[in-house]
């Protein structure tokens, strides 16, 4: 399988004060990302041994919760789809990206050819979200945060990157640049980097040939590591499984991998 490289900026090194950071949820900007899993208590297990969680669980309206936390902050969340909709619906990641407006860019997407899985919904804490499948397939959640934690990022055990592998590439460039004011620089081997006031947000890629044609468009989660071949080695003794092994690309290393319920994210170093 082919894979593009995660070419965004090396923010291991977190700078609190950069007003274009995730942690700033800038509009446009990653602000969340949260794994949608039938079994919470394995999937809890799994990550916090391989991405040294401190592991946080509330009790929330839509369900028991439960947040992994490191030292850059709170990193990611987690819990169960309702008995409703989770049966025949595979574990996967979603990325959120900040909105000012959450009942607006969800209308907005769905003018823009999404189809809406999920209306403004008010969470804990008081920010509002919504999901959407974009015009590729791929599905994205929208946030309009009105919290005050920032989200952990960069650094070990935390989000490092997220890219989009579309079936539908172009179309799927179009409808994030009308929505979240994005713009893609100049294609590089397949690879766009997509850019909101000039500061890099997230990468984007035609889905490789050889991934099978019923996996649908999807967003892809980087999670930043010391050590990309331990931390694969780690995966398939949690019970998970290589994706795509790992690979050296303009001095990021990084591999594919999926945990034991299927859900598919990546391990990365961007330097070293």
């Amino acid at each position: 399988m082919s894979h593009g490289a995660p070419a965004g900026p090396d923010r291991s090194a977190r700078d609190e004060g950069d007003p274009m950071s995730p942690d700033a949820r800038r509009l446009g900007q990653v602000c969340w990302i949260d794994l949608s899993t039938p079994d919470v208590d394995a999937a809890a297990v799994f990550y916090s041994s391989l991405l040294g969680w401190r592991l946080e669980s509330a009790d929330t309206p839509l369900g028991r919760y439960v947040s992994g936390v490191t030292d850059a902050g709170p990193v990611a969340g987690m819990m169960a789809p309702p008995a409703a909709d989770g049966e025949g619906v595979p574990p996967a990641w979603t990325v959120f990206f900040g909105v000012a407006d959450a009942a607006a860019a969800f209308d907005r997407a769905g003018s823009l050819g999404a189809t809406g899985l999920q209306p403004p919904t008010e969470v804990p804490g008081g920010s509002l979200i919504a999901v959407v499948s974009d015009p590729a397939g791929a599905v994205v959640g929208l946030m309009e945060s009105r919290g005050s934690d920032p989200l952990g990022w960069g650094r070990p055990g935390a989000a490092a990157w997220v890219e989009l592998q579309s079936r539908a590439v172009d179309a799927s460039v179009a409808f994030y640049g009308d929505l979240l004011d994005w713009t893609p620089a100049p294609e590089d081997d397949g690879y766009r980097i997509l850019h909101r006031q000039g500061q890099p947000v997230a990468g984007a890629m035609a889905m490789p040939p050889e991934v099978p044609a019923e996996v649908p468009s999807y967003w892809l989660v980087y999670f930043a590591v010391d050590d990309v071949d331990a931390a694969v080695r780690r995966v398939e003794e949690l019970g998970g499984s290589v994706v795509v092994p790992t690979m050296t690309v303009q001095e990021m290393r990084f591999a594919v991998v999926a945990d034991p319920a299927g859900a598919v994210f990546a391990l990365l170093r961007t330097s070293g």
